[in-house]
């Protein structure tokens, strides 16, 4: 029995090894699926909530139990659990959700893209429904993955890349640590610097309400919040901003409070260590090192964010140099040849990935804070989203190039090694994407999804509890030996009770802090 259990370790171990990877324009048609979904619940909900008489619109407002919930995941989360396995029908769901948006659209009695004034004090306020989006579906994604690349539904192209590489999985470690920089309290708080530049309008909207927008009155009856399906802050909250200016820690308070924003996730990454040795869990020891995880990686994060405590300007200027300087350190200083061929002597030369590779996730979260500052910038114009709009797309068309030439120099993406080419595209995909849900939010209106709502509030929590699931599941089962039909099944009964804890936990107004 114990021989078929290492043999089956090491068959699970050689599963995810020696991988090479996809192309890009692969990674982008599975990743197209994320704002297509959000396009089509918004038309979806606003085709029923005008279509409907008051009294069933009443009705509608007030499903959100178990229909409410069956249709959200099958409108928001299946087909993104169907693109990243069963990825032969990706263009399909991408024709059928896109041609039925435009259906509804010309089917909606009064038209779903509502004069764009009326969408701007929701994209203006303090939980900004593009934001909320982007963040959990960036989770989602990741939390579907991380189960679904031990069955052999998913496909090996999109696994982690052993060495060099472009693969979802990849891009998914680099957007999850970006996401989170966006809101982080360093984003919020360069909001006034990067405002100060910006002009107030002289007459800024009224909040919208639902019965404004039910009717074609461009006019703003009393501020009421939106229904929502979900629990939580509401989304049209006035931006709450800080007048005074925060108290200057000394070096001593700073590392004691870096401490506290690192020690949870400290805590979490030394229990998932102690877990998988204790079950002799399969562990691939290129993706991180021998010891450590991604826990690590986000308590590191965590600790020197705390610690540096950077403006958003300085974000930029730091993310940028460090970025710069590690890649150099990589190609002209033998840093490479260290991490990808150096044996494994020392506690350090073990870990060597997970350590060296805490560079560039800073560099991601550092860069990611200064767009998250600019985000945030209060009593913003339509014209001024726009440009954004246009700004980020021009980001990563550049960040785009900027990789195309490192790759044509013979400097090829690896997340392994955390280089700049991997930074650059995980800017480009997910700058491309944001713009796309900035769009999507100006011209469009629905009331938050009750799923992605509770994703956004406990996301940290939510992986924690995927990272359990998962490794319960690959405990109790040979995935690697599952057919097709079976893996679909256990990964939809996986990811369901995932997104039940998320919307239990936000409709009881639950945020659990790690």
């Amino acid at each position: 029995m114990e021989d078929f259990e290492e043999k089956y370790k090491q068959e699970k171990i050689a599963f995810v090894s020696h991988l090479t990877g996809s192309t890009k324009s692969d990674v982008a048609l599975v990743l197209s699926i994320i704002p297509t979904c959000v396009l089509f619940y918004r038309v979806a909900y606003n085709y029923y909530f005008f279509k409907f008489p008051a009294n069933e619109k009443q009705f509608l407002h007030k499903s959100v139990g178990i229909r409410g919930f069956i249709v959200e995941y099958l409108v928001l989360v299946l087909p993104i659990l169907i693109s990243m396995t069963l990825t032969e029908y990706t263009p399909l769901l991408l024709a059928f959700m896109i041609i039925t948006s435009a259906m509804l659209y010309t089917l909606t009695p009064s038209k779903p893209f509502f004069p764009s004034q009326s969408s701007l004090a929701s994209i203006n306020a303090q939980r900004k429904p593009f934001l909320d989006e982007f963040r959990s579906y960036m989770m989602l994604s990741t939390i579907i993955a991380i189960l679904a690349v031990d069955f052999v539904v998913f496909p090996r192209r999109y696994a982690k890349t052993e060495t060099f590489g472009v693969s979802l999985m990849d891009l998914g470690v680099g957007s999850v640590v970006l996401s989170m920089s966006l809101v982080s309290k360093q984003a919020r708080n360069g909001l006034q610097f990067l405002s100060s530049s910006i002009k107030k309008p002289k007459n800024p909207p009224k909040q919208p309400t639902v019965s404004n927008l039910a009717t074609k009155n461009t006019e703003y009856g009393s501020p009421r919040p939106p229904p929502r399906f979900g629990g939580g802050e509401n989304p049209a909250a006035p931006i709450k901003v800080e007048t005074e200016p925060p108290k200057k820690l000394t070096r001593a308070q700073l590392v004691l409070h870096s401490l506290r924003a690192s020690a949870p996730l400290l805590v979490i990454g030394f229990a998932r260590f102690f877990l998988t040795k204790s079950v002799n869990y399969q562990e691939h020891v290129s993706e991180y090192g021998l010891h450590w995880n991604f826990f690590f990686t986000l308590s590191g994060i965590a600790f020197l964010v705390a610690f540096i405590n950077p403006s958003a300007l300085f974000s930029l200027i730091l993310g940028s140099s460090l970025m710069a300087v590690y890649q150099i350190a990589l190609s002209f200083f033998g840093l490479e040849d260290y991490i990808m061929n150096h044996p494994r002597d020392s506690i350090f030369a073990a870990n060597k990935e997970g350590l060296f590779s805490l560079v560039g996730y800073l560099s991601i979260y550092l860069l990611g804070t200064t767009i998250g500052g600019l985000l945030f910038s209060s009593n913003r114009t339509l014209s001024d989203w726009r440009k954004t709009v246009l700004g980020l797309l021009l980001i990563g068309v550049v960040t785009l190039w900027g990789t195309t030439m490192f790759e044509n120099a013979g400097v090829l993406v690896s997340r392994r090694i955390m280089n700049m080419p991997y930074i650059l595209l995980v800017l480009t995909y997910n700058l491309v994407i944001l713009a796309i849900f900035i769009g999507i939010s100006l011209y469009t209106w629905a009331a938050p999804s009750m799923i992605l709502s509770g994703v956004n509030r406990n996301q940290l929590a939510i992986f924690l509890f995927s990272n359990l699931g998962t490794g319960i599941i690959n405990i109790s089962m040979r995935t690697i030996y599952a057919s097709n039909a079976t893996s679909m099944l256990v990964l939809v009964c996986y990811t369901v009770p995932i997104c039940i804890i998320a919307v239990t936990l936000d409709k009881k107004n639950i945020t659990l802090r790690l």
